[in-house]
């Protein structure tokens, strides 16, 4: 399977397609559902199919881009940086570019093969992470599902063994 490297920031992402042969094809995008759509155009153009796209789970940049190609059925994996930084140490990779890091993070996705990450479950657009009533609407939710959990335990009709939400 193909793997893709991206690394991605507030503006721009940058591509590294690795292809099995351990060819590298590199490109950059706007970090937005145009440059989104013109990622998978780019990748029918080179035939790639259906790839292990790896990403760094750096904030909430890349969470647009994650979401939409899990939608378009790839296989996403959010990987912690520190491991990224430790596969570059042991390949002694000193360079520091965007494109850079974009093939060396697609070069960790084909030796590592992560686990893949799925999008949160949420039952609304309102609750997305980057919305501005999130964090509020979540933890009132929270709150009151803690709230009325507690009470059906207090009045013996919720087993205390495991609390699920």
């Amino acid at each position: 399977m193909h793997c893709l490297g991206l690394d991605i920031s507030k503006l721009t992402f940058h591509s590294a397609l690795r292809f099995e042969d351990g060819t590298v094809r590199s490109r950059a995008f706007s970090n937005n559902t145009e440059g989104f759509a013109t990622l998978l155009e780019w990748l029918a153009g080179l035939q790639a199919g259906r790839v292990h796209v790896c990403l760094e789970a750096t904030g909430t940049y890349g969470d647009a881009i994650a979401e939409f190609l899990v939608a378009a059925d790839h296989i996403v994996s959010l990987v912690n940086p520190a491991r990224v930084k430790g596969f570059a140490q042991s390949t002694l990779q000193r360079n520091k570019t965007d494109k850079v890091d974009a093939v060396l993070i697609a070069h960790f996705c084909a030796a590592v093969q992560p686990l893949p990450w799925h999008p949160p479950l949420l039952n609304s657009s309102s609750c997305r992470p980057w919305s501005a009533g999130w964090m509020h609407s979540n933890a009132c939710a929270f709150r009151r599902v803690t709230a009325s959990r507690f009470q059906a335990l207090r009045s013996g009709n919720l087993s205390s063994g495991c609390w699920t939400f």
